[in-house]
Protein backbone atom coordinates (compact mmCIF):
# COMPACT_ATOMS: atom_id res chain seq x y z
CA UNK A 1 0.00 0.00 0.00
CA UNK A 2 1.18 3.50 -0.82
CA UNK A 3 -0.73 6.16 1.17
CA UNK A 4 -0.66 9.58 -0.52
CA UNK A 5 -1.99 13.08 0.01
CA UNK A 6 -3.88 12.81 -3.28
CA UNK A 7 -6.56 10.53 -4.70
CA UNK A 8 -5.83 8.06 -7.47
CA UNK A 9 -8.90 7.52 -9.65
CA UNK A 10 -9.35 4.68 -12.15
CA UNK A 11 -7.76 5.69 -15.45
CA UNK A 12 -5.55 8.37 -13.88
CA UNK A 13 -1.80 8.30 -14.44
CA UNK A 14 0.27 8.47 -11.26
CA UNK A 15 3.87 9.62 -11.35
CA UNK A 16 6.00 9.12 -8.25
CA UNK A 17 9.56 9.58 -7.18
CA UNK A 18 10.20 6.95 -4.52
CA UNK A 19 12.94 7.71 -2.00
CA UNK A 20 11.86 6.46 1.43
CA UNK A 21 13.46 3.09 2.31
CA UNK A 22 10.07 1.53 3.13
CA UNK A 23 8.70 2.41 -0.31
CA UNK A 24 11.90 1.30 -2.03
CA UNK A 25 11.28 -2.09 -0.39
CA UNK A 26 7.67 -1.93 -1.62
CA UNK A 27 8.87 -1.25 -5.17
CA UNK A 28 11.25 -4.23 -5.04
CA UNK A 29 8.32 -6.47 -4.02
CA UNK A 30 5.91 -4.97 -6.56
CA UNK A 31 8.34 -5.31 -9.45
CA UNK A 32 9.15 -8.92 -8.50
CA UNK A 33 5.46 -9.90 -8.29
CA UNK A 34 2.22 -8.39 -9.56
CA UNK A 35 3.48 -4.93 -10.59
CA UNK A 36 0.48 -3.55 -8.70
CA UNK A 37 0.05 -1.73 -5.40
CA UNK A 38 -2.76 0.05 -3.62
CA UNK A 39 -3.06 3.81 -3.20
CA UNK A 40 -5.10 5.28 -0.36
CA UNK A 41 -5.71 8.87 0.65
CA UNK A 42 -4.06 10.09 3.84
CA UNK A 43 -6.76 11.56 6.07
CA UNK A 44 -4.36 12.96 8.67
CA UNK A 45 -0.58 13.13 8.73
CA UNK A 46 2.14 13.45 6.12
CA UNK A 47 3.24 11.34 3.16
CA UNK A 48 6.79 11.08 4.47
CA UNK A 49 7.69 9.37 7.72
CA UNK A 50 4.63 7.26 8.53
CA UNK A 51 2.22 7.61 11.42
CA UNK A 52 -0.57 8.78 9.12
CA UNK A 53 -4.28 7.93 9.23
CA UNK A 54 -5.79 6.65 5.98
CA UNK A 55 -9.23 6.58 4.42
CA UNK A 56 -10.65 3.12 3.69
CA UNK A 57 -11.30 3.21 -0.07
CA UNK A 58 -8.47 3.31 -2.59
CA UNK A 59 -7.43 2.43 -6.09
CA UNK A 60 -5.08 -0.21 -7.46
CA UNK A 61 -2.08 1.26 -9.30
CA UNK A 62 -0.69 -0.86 -12.17
CA UNK A 63 2.94 -0.04 -12.91
CA UNK A 64 3.50 1.16 -16.48
CA UNK A 65 7.12 2.23 -16.10
CA UNK A 66 9.57 1.86 -13.22
CA UNK A 67 13.13 3.11 -13.39
CA UNK A 68 15.50 2.41 -10.51
CA UNK A 69 17.84 5.34 -9.92
CA UNK A 70 20.18 3.65 -7.47
CA UNK A 71 20.48 4.03 -3.70
CA UNK A 72 16.89 2.81 -3.31
CA UNK A 73 15.34 5.59 -5.40
CA UNK A 74 12.80 4.96 -8.16
CA UNK A 75 10.87 6.96 -10.68
CA UNK A 76 7.64 5.31 -11.57
CA UNK A 77 4.54 5.78 -13.64
CA UNK A 78 1.39 3.79 -12.92
CA UNK A 79 -2.26 3.90 -13.90
CA UNK A 80 -5.29 3.56 -11.63
CA UNK A 81 -7.34 0.44 -12.32
CA UNK A 82 -9.76 -1.13 -9.80
CA UNK A 83 -11.26 0.42 -6.71
CA UNK A 84 -10.89 -1.41 -3.40
CA UNK A 85 -11.91 -1.19 0.24
CA UNK A 86 -9.42 -1.85 3.03
CA UNK A 87 -10.58 -4.69 5.28
CA UNK A 88 -7.66 -4.49 7.70
CA UNK A 89 -4.34 -2.69 8.02
CA UNK A 90 -1.57 -5.14 8.88
CA UNK A 91 1.74 -4.43 10.64
CA UNK A 92 4.00 -2.20 8.54
CA UNK A 93 7.09 -4.29 8.12
CA UNK A 94 8.78 -2.77 6.22
CA UNK A 95 6.00 -0.93 4.31
CA UNK A 96 2.22 -0.42 4.71
CA UNK A 97 0.24 -3.59 4.02
CA UNK A 98 -3.51 -4.22 4.11
CA UNK A 99 -6.02 -6.87 3.22
CA UNK A 100 -8.46 -5.45 0.70
CA UNK A 101 -11.64 -6.30 -1.14
CA UNK A 102 -11.60 -5.27 -4.79
CA UNK A 103 -14.80 -3.93 -6.21
CA UNK A 104 -15.87 -5.18 -9.63
CA UNK A 105 -14.37 -3.82 -12.83
CA UNK A 106 -15.03 -0.17 -13.65
CA UNK A 107 -18.12 0.14 -15.84
CA UNK A 108 -18.10 2.30 -18.96
CA UNK A 109 -20.37 4.83 -17.20
CA UNK A 110 -18.08 5.00 -14.17
CA UNK A 111 -15.03 5.33 -16.43
CA UNK A 112 -16.62 8.44 -17.96
CA UNK A 113 -17.42 9.87 -14.53
CA UNK A 114 -13.89 9.21 -13.31
CA UNK A 115 -12.50 10.87 -16.44
CA UNK A 116 -14.53 14.03 -15.80
CA UNK A 117 -13.45 14.00 -12.14
CA UNK A 118 -9.77 13.56 -13.12
CA UNK A 119 -9.83 16.48 -15.52
CA UNK A 120 -11.88 18.88 -13.39
CA UNK A 121 -10.57 21.26 -10.74
CA UNK A 122 -12.48 19.57 -7.91
CA UNK A 123 -11.11 19.19 -4.40
CA UNK A 124 -9.25 16.14 -3.15
CA UNK A 125 -12.10 15.30 -0.78
CA UNK A 126 -14.65 15.58 -3.59
CA UNK A 127 -12.51 13.22 -5.71
CA UNK A 128 -12.33 10.80 -2.77
CA UNK A 129 -16.11 10.94 -2.29
CA UNK A 130 -16.59 10.09 -5.97
CA UNK A 131 -14.11 7.20 -5.70
CA UNK A 132 -15.77 5.84 -2.54
CA UNK A 133 -19.39 6.22 -3.72
CA UNK A 134 -21.35 2.97 -3.76
CA UNK A 135 -22.81 3.28 -7.24
CA UNK A 136 -22.79 5.24 -10.51
CA UNK A 137 -25.90 7.23 -9.63
CA UNK A 138 -24.34 8.52 -6.41
CA UNK A 139 -21.02 9.20 -8.20
CA UNK A 140 -22.87 11.27 -10.82
CA UNK A 141 -24.68 13.25 -8.11
CA UNK A 142 -21.44 13.92 -6.18
CA UNK A 143 -19.61 14.95 -9.34
CA UNK A 144 -22.43 17.32 -10.32
CA UNK A 145 -22.34 18.88 -6.84
CA UNK A 146 -18.54 19.25 -6.91
CA UNK A 147 -18.64 20.90 -10.34
CA UNK A 148 -21.41 23.25 -9.21
CA UNK A 149 -19.24 24.25 -6.24
CA UNK A 150 -16.30 24.97 -8.56
CA UNK A 151 -18.56 27.18 -10.68
CA UNK A 152 -19.81 29.04 -7.59
CA UNK A 153 -16.20 29.72 -6.56
CA UNK A 154 -15.35 30.99 -10.04
CA UNK A 155 -18.35 33.32 -10.01
CA UNK A 156 -17.35 34.66 -6.57
CA UNK A 157 -13.79 35.25 -7.80
CA UNK A 158 -15.08 37.18 -10.81
CA UNK A 159 -17.41 39.21 -8.63
CA UNK A 160 -14.81 40.10 -6.01
CA UNK A 161 -11.87 40.30 -8.41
Amino acid sequence: MFPLGSVLLPGAVLQLQVFEPRYSALMNTVMATTQEFGVTLIERGAEVGGGDQRLPVGCVAKVLLAQPLGEGRWILQAIGTDRFSVDEWLPEDPYPVATVCRFGPTSAEDAELFEVARTSPISTLDAYSILAAENSQLRRKLLHSALAHVEELRQAQRQWG
